[in-house]
């Protein structure tokens, strides 16, 4: 009886063992197959469309994303909830339905359409009510292209609510998490132009002058001086740094905040500010920009390459190009979109 036991236990053993290296070997394998040929586009044209054929494939529910570079033991992460996390689901999903409507060929309604219909419900509330101010990028794709603001002003007034429980009273601050000492720079890009969209949908200016005061703040304890190199994030009592200046994500996050902002503001002598801001920012992040045209995990190290942060240069540098009517600024953009087009994997 003993024996018949131990067979089993270990029988067992070896079919979970097998599983879990199943799925390990499958992530393995998507990930090395994806990358043969990588870069190896015929033409703009043919990589934007397969690149626009996985935005669409993504949406309305994109896939979870791994938020750990483990490779051993996926299915332990699945099981145990350590695989994704809804709220970097959110903006991720948000980056996709803002990438898909403004492409032309694209049809926008549908594409709203289908993504309002998954995340808010025939009262204009969220199926799934958010908790953390990660969602309100979601809340921004959600809203700049809907054709009928009031329908979803329930779920949207409910995303303002969440932003204004997470307002510091000591410096007028948005709190990122329950880390109520810090001030990230992440809750800027994510945040302010939410703020300045719900503002000009619904009238009320307060929240764009709040999206400013965000903006105009973190600049005077999170950027390294006479730069705008932002730092991860700062501690209020003595606005020392907490992480890096120059982590290339961290300043697309600023980046974000900066010119999203100031496409959503309306006429003011704060949009004035925020367009000379702009105008020093295009000026000073050339320096940055590696002879591929990408951009780096650390701005300051050119060794370094980090796809995120090249997109979100190159869209920086395309609006500032349109804004300020630069042929410089254009052509940062079409450089770093080539550094892109060479990353991209076959499926795209």
């Amino acid at each position: 009886m003993m024996y018949h036991c131990v067979f089993w236990l270990l029988a067992c053993f070896v079919v979970v063992g097998s599983v879990f290296l199943a799925v390990d070997f499958y992530y393995w394998f998507v990930d090395r197959y994806c990358r043969y040929r990588i870069g190896r586009w015929k033409d703009n044209t043919s990589w934007i469309v397969r690149y626009n054929r996985v935005v669409l494939k993504w949406l309305p529910i994109t896939p979870a994303v791994q938020i750990s570079d483990n490779t051993h033991l996926v299915l332990w992460d699945k099981i145990t909830g350590k695989f994704s996390r809804g709220c970097v689901q959110s903006w991720q999903t948000a980056g996709l339905i803002l990438g898909a409507c403004e492409y032309q060929r694209n049809d926008c309604r549908h594409v709203i359409s289908d993504c309002t219909d998954c995340f808010i419900d025939r009262n204009g509330m969220w199926k799934t009510k958010p908790t953390n101010v990660d969602n309100a990028m979601l809340a921004y794709s959600l809203l700049k292209y809907s054709e009928n603001a009031t329908s979803i002003k329930p779920a949207m007034d409910y995303m303002i609510s969440i932003v204004n429980e997470h307002v510091c009273e000591e410096d007028g601050l948005i709190i990122y998490n329950n880390r109520q000492n810090l001030r990230y720079v992440d809750t800027l890009g994510l945040v302010c132009p939410f703020l300045v969209l719900y503002s000009n949908e619904y009238d009320a200016p307060e929240y764009a002058k709040l999206a400013y005061d965000q903006i105009m703040k973190f600049n005077e304890h999170g950027l390294f001086e006479d730069s705008f190199l932002p730092v991860h994030a700062y501690e209020t009592g003595r606005h020392l740094p907490m992480g890096v200046y120059g982590w290339g994500r961290g300043t697309g996050w600023y980046i974000i905040s900066v010119v999203d902002s100031f496409l959503e503001m309306k006429k003011s002598k704060e949009k004035d500010t925020l367009r000379s801001q702009l105008c020093e920012m295009a000026d000073y992040y050339t320096r940055f920009q590696r002879e591929d045209g990408g951009f780096g995990t650390f701005l300051q190290d050119r060794n370094t390459y980090d796809s995120s942060a090249t997109a979100i240069f190159a869209y920086f540098y395309a609006c500032c190009g349109e804004i300020f009517g630069e042929k410089e600024f254009g052509q940062v953009a079409h450089k770093s979109i080539d550094a892109l087009k060479a990353k991209t994997r076959i499926s795209g």
